[in-house]
């Protein structure tokens, strides 16, 4: 039960890391020079995406089904976020 709890506790950081608002997060073209690295918002959702599958599959119980299930969940997760992201709150 422990590793599903850090499993459901990382998605929630996916969804609030991913739902922050803009305007609260440094622009890179705002950072000096040498702390730009370029695509660092891509390198960050790959971070979080894979941090969400290997929190995942450490949960007991490995079926193709629930690794399917938490597959599509990612999915799911990655769609959800990105149309979040484009929303003018």
């Amino acid at each position: 039960m422990r590793r599903e709890a850090l499993s459901w506790t990382w998605t929630l950081i996916v969804l609030a890391a991913c739902w922050l608002p803009s305007g609260r997060l440094a622009r890179e073209d705002s950072l000096p020079g040498r702390f730009r690295i370029p695509h660092l918002d891509k390198a960050i959702h790959i971070g979080l995406f894979l941090g969400y599958a290997a929190t995942w599959a450490i949960v007991p119980g490995r079926t193709s089904r629930r690794i399917r299930r938490v597959f599509a969940g990612g999915l799911a997760l990655a769609v959800l976020t990105e149309i979040g992201q484009g929303h003018p709150w």
